[in-house]
């Protein structure tokens, strides 16, 4: 995976995680409990800050939105 090399790259991919779901990880692959629940926390972390009021404004500058 390459990652972003602009704010706006970044953002994108972070909204992206944020909508994912970890009960969608491909669970024939071994995925213990202990995983999802680590990829659920980062993922919720992610929700909480661009859920954050104090942030909105740098989403709607570059044309985003998170719920």
């Amino acid at each position: 995976m390459k990652t972003p090399k602009t704010v706006k790259g970044y953002l994108k991919m972070f909204v992206q995680i944020a909508n994912e779901q970890s009960c969608d990880l491909n669970l024939s692959r071994g995925v213990t409990d202990e995983e999802r629940k680590l990829i659920a926390y980062c993922r919720g972390a992610i929700q909480n800050e661009l859920g954050d009021k104090e942030f909105k404004h740098i989403l709607e500058k570059y044309g985003l939105h998170y719920p």
